[in-house]
C-alpha cells in the first residue's frame, strides 16, 4: 500500500488523504450521499475503515472542532459532477467480473427501458368501465329521489332511505368513516360497505378520475384499504401544518444521518450516522409542540457508539430486530426488546462496504460495495454470495417472490426467489439510487432526479413511465405505500405523492439545509434524515380512527 500524505484544501481547510502521487488525484463528484474531493485508492479493510471516519478525534489525534466536521460532511461545498460511482469517497471499481463462477452469465435478456403509450395503457380495472369514473360519477350525482315520494311519518332516519340515496351520502365522508364507523351501524349497512363490497370499486374509481391513472395492469390489492390510505394522505398531507406535528431532532446526533428508519408501527425512530452511532429514539414521549426544545432529549432511549467502527449507512427491522450495515465490512442485528443488545454480528468480505438492506424473518440480504448481493439466512447464520452486477449494489429490496437490486452498473437485476436465478435484467440510462417494491409497483430513483415505475404484475415489469417530479438533485430515497410515494433528494426536499401512473404531488417538504439523505415512513409518521439531524411529522393521534395506514 502507498504511503499517504495529508492535504489541507485550501478553501475550506479540510485534512483528507490523498497519495503520494499527484496524477492518481481523482476529482469526483459523489452521487447518492456526498460529493468532496475523492481520497487515495483503498486497498485494504484498515483504509477503508480511515477513509469513512476521518473525523474520529480518539483514533486520529487531530482536534476536529464540531464547526470543521460540520465543513466536512458539508455537501453544498462541491458541485454535482455527473460521474458513474455514487459512494461518498472515489474508490477505484473494475467493471470486468473476474472469473467469478456465481456471476450472472448474461443469458437472460436484457430489457431497455422503452416508452409507454399514456392513452393506449389501460389497466385490468378500468377497461370494464370504459372511463367509468366519470359514468359512475354521473349517475350517482342523478337527484335520488324527492321529498313527495317518502310516506314516512315522524323523523327521517338512515335506515329508511334506498341504496342509491345512502351511496350518494357516502360520497361526502371519509372511507375511515364509512369503513369503521357506517359500516358498523346495522346489517344492512355492513352489507353495503364492508370492505369486500362493490362499493369500493366505485369510490376508487372517482378517486383515480376520469382517465386511467392505476400504476399496474391488475389491482391485486384491498381496494377498501386503497380508498382508505388515498383519503387520508389527502387529508393529511394536503394541509400538514394543521394535521401533524413536526419537529427536528439532532441531540446526541454528532454527524450527518445517512440513514433513518421507522419501527413499531413508526413509535421508535432508528438513525445510524458519520460518527459511526446508532440512537433509538422513542416518538410516543413526544411531548408535544408547546413544550421546550430541551425536552426532546427525553425521546432518546438507547444510543450506541462503540459497536460499528465504520459510517452507519443502511437500516432495516423486522418486529424488535434492528439491522445495521456499515462501512466496517459488518451487519449487526439489535434486539430493541432488551435494551438494543447485539445478538448477531454478520462479516461480509474484508475492506466491503454494506451500501443497502433488505430483511426478512428469516433471511437478510445486503448490498455491498464489492458487486455482490449477500444472503444470509438467518436460522443457520449461512452467508452466500451473488454476483449479478458488475459495479457496486446500491440498493435492494424485495418480497417472497422477487430480489430486486440496483447497481452502478446502471442495471436493475431481478432474481427469482423460487427458481434460484436471475429472472431479468432491466438495464436504465441512469444509475438507479433508491428502490421501492410495493403492491407489484417498482419505483425507483436515479441521479438525474427522476423517478421511474415499472409494473411488475405477472413477472413483466413492464416501464409505465419516467416522472420530473421537480427535483432538482439526486433522488436519495422513495418509499411506495397504498396511499402515497414519498421521495427525498439531494434538492433537499421531501414530496409526497399519488401513486398512480401520473403521481401528482400532494405535498413538497422543505426541512433541511441541505440535502436529504433518506427517508422513512410508517403508520403515518415521515422521517427523514440529513447532515442536520432528523425531521419528523406525527400524526395528531395514534388510534384506530385516525392513524394512517
Amino acid at each position: 500500500m502507498e504511503p499517504c500524505n495529508v492535504d489541507i484544501d485550501s478553501n475550506h481547510g479540510i485534512p483528507y488523504p490523498s497519495p503520494l502521487n499527484d496524477e492518481e488525484k481523482v476529482f469526483r463528484g459523489c452521487c447518492s450521499r456526498m460529493t468532496k474531493k475523492s481520497v487515495s485508492r483503498l486497498d485494504s479493510e484498515s483504509d477503508l475503515n480511515n477513509a469513512a471516519l476521518p473525523f474520529n478525534n480518539h483514533e486520529t489525534g487531530n482536534d476536529v472542532t464540531a464547526s470543521s466536521q460540520s465543513n466536512l460532511l458539508g455537501r453544498n461545498h462541491f458541485t454535482d459532477q455527473d460521474t458513474e460511482s455514487c459512494l461518498p469517497i472515489s474508490v477505484k471499481q473494475e467493471d470486468d467480473d473476474i472469473g467469478d463462477p456465481e456471476m450472472w452469465d448474461g443469458l437472460v435478456p436484457i430489457e431497455v427501458k422503452a416508452d409507454t403509450d399514456d392513452e393506449d395503457y389501460v389497466c385490468e380495472f378500468c377497461s370494464p368501465r370504459l372511463g367509468g369514473a366519470n359514468q359512475i360519477s354521473k349517475r350517482n350525482e342523478e337527484p335520488i329521489t324527492s321529498d313527495d315520494e317518502f310516506e314516512i311519518e315522524g323523523e327521517l332516519t338512515l335506515g329508511q332511505l334506498n341504496d342509491d340515496a345512502l351511496f350518494h351520502i357516502a360520497k361526502f365522508l371519509e372511507s375511515r368513516t364509512i369503513r369503521f364507523s357506517l359500516s358498523s351501524v346495522n346489517k344492512r349497512f355492513y352489507a353495503l360497505f364492508n370492505r369486500d363490497s362493490s362499493f369500493w370499486k366505485v369510490r376508487y374509481a372517482t378517486q383515480i378520475g376520469n382517465k386511467c391513472r392505476c400504476p399496474t395492469a391488475k389491482m391485486d390489492f384491498d381496494l377498501a384499504d386503497k380508498c382508505l390510505a388515498w383519503d387520508d394522505i389527502h387529508r393529511v398531507w394536503e394541509n400538514p401544518e394543521t394535521q401533524t406535528h413536526h419537529f427536528a431532532y439532532s441531540y446526541h446526533i454528532m454527524g450527518g444521518v445517512d440513514a433513518v428508519h421507522l419501527m413499531n408501527k413508526g413509535q421508535l425512530a432508528v438513525t445510524g450516522d458519520r460518527n459511526r452511532q446508532m440512537n433509538l429514539i422513542d416518538l410516543t414521549k413526544y411531548p408535544g409542540p408547546e413544550a421546550d426544545p430541551g425536552q426532546t432529549k427525553d425521546l432518546l432511549k438507547y444510543t450506541d457508539a462503540t459497536t460499528h467502527k465504520g459510517w452507519i449507512w443502511t437500516l432495516d427491522s423486522v418486529d424488535n430486530m434492528i439491522f445495521t450495515g456499515a462501512w466496517d465490512m459488518h451487519i449487526r442485528q439489535f434486539d430493541a426488546a432488551v435494551g438494543c443488545r447485539v445478538v448477531q454480528d454478520y462479516k461480509c468480505q474484508s475492506a466491503v462496504a454494506v451500501l443497502s438492506l433488505y430483511a426478512e424473518e428469516n433471511h437478510i440480504f445486503a448490498g455491498c460495495f464489492n458487486k455482490k448481493l449477500y444472503c444470509i439466512d438467518r436460522r443457520t447464520s449461512e452467508i452466500k454470495q451473488r454476483a449479478f452486477h458488475k459495479r457496486a449494489v446500491v440498493c435492494v429490496t424485495g418480497n417472497d417472490k422477487y430480489i430486486i437490486s440496483g447497481s452502478e452498473d446502471k442495471r436493475i437485476s431481478i432474481f427469482d426467489r423460487r427458481a434460484d436465478k436471475i429472472f431479468k435484467m432491466l438495464k436504465l440510462e441512469s444509475l438507479p439510487l433508491c428502490l421501492s417494491y410495493h403492491d407489484n409497483q417498482l419505483w425507483f430513483g436515479d441521479r438525474t432526479g427522476t423517478l421511474h415505475l415499472h409494473d411488475g404484475t405477472d413477472g413483466s415489469f413492464k416501464h409505465i413511465g419516467s416522472y420530473d417530479i421537480g427535483h432538482t438533485k439526486r433522488l436519495l430515497g422513495v418509499i411506495n405505500t397504498s396511499g402515497a410515494v414519498f421521495t427525498c433528494s439531494g434538492d433537499g426536499t421531501v414530496k409526497v405523492l399519488e401513486p398512480t401512473r401520473d403521481p401528482v404531488v400532494v405535498a413538497s417538504l422543505k426541512s433541511h439545509k441541505k440535502e436529504v439523505a433518506d427517508v422513512a415512513y410508517s403508520h403515518g409518521v415521515l422521517a427523514s434524515g440529513g447532515d442536520d439531524g432528523i425531521s419528523l411529522w406525527l400524526p395528531k393521534h395514534w388510534d384506530r380512527n385516525t392513524y394512517l395506514l
